[in-house]
C-alpha cells in the first residue's frame, strides 16, 4: 500500500499535469480568438448607433444666449469655444466702418446685421471678414477699446 506521502506526490504530480494541458488548451484558445478578432470585418457605425449618438452629444456645442445673422440662427458646431463666448458678450453698436450692425433683442439674443443682398455687397463683406469666427473676433477686437475707455 502507498504510503501518504506517495499519495500526496502522485496527486501533485496530477494537478501539475491538469494545469499544463489547462494552460495548453488556454493558449489555444487566445490563438484561435485573436484569429477570429482579426477575421471580423470592421464595425460599421450608424447614425442610430448608441455609441455614436453619445459621441454627438459630447461634440455639440451650445450658445450662451440667442445669436442671429442676418435673421438666421448661429450654427454654433463650427465655432470655436473663444469665439462662442464672445459673440455671447458683444455689445449692441455699429462696427467695421459701419457695415454690421449689432442689436441686442428682448430675448436677450443677439443680431448681427449686415448687408448682403448683391453680389457686390457679398465681396465687400469677404473682404471684411471671411468667416463668421471673424466677424465675431473683429467685433471684439473693435469693441474692447471702446469699452475699456468707458
Amino acid at each position: 500500500m502507498a504510503t501518504k506521502t506517495e499519495n500526496e506526490t502522485d496527486l501533485a504530480a496530477a494537478i501539475l499535469l491538469l494545469a499544463e494541458k489547462i494552460g495548453g488548451n488556454q493558449d489555444q484558445l487566445n490563438i484561435t480568438l485573436d484569429a477570429l478578432k482579426g477575421a471580423q470585418r470592421p464595425r460599421d457605425i450608424q447614425y442610430g448607433d448608441q455609441d455614436y449618438q453619445e459621441k454627438l452629444k459630447r461634440e455639440t456645442k451650445v450658445l450662451k444666449r440667442p445669436a442671429f445673422q442676418n435673421g438666421f440662427e448661429v450654427n454654433p458646431s463650427g465655432c470655436s469655444d473663444e469665439v462662442i463666448d464672445r459673440l455671447s458678450k458683444l455689445a449692441p453698436g455699429t462696427y467695421l466702418g459701419g457695415a454690421v450692425r449689432v442689436a441686442i433683442d428682448g430675448n436677450d439674443g443677439v443680431h448681427l446685421i449686415y448687408k448682403n443682398k448683391t453680389v457686390e455687397q457679398r465681396m465687400a463683406n469677404e473682404r471684411l471678414f471671411g468667416s463668421f469666427s471673424e466677424l465675431v473676433n473683429k467685433i471684439w477686437a473693435e469693441m474692447m477699446p471702446q469699452t475699456t475707455a468707458a
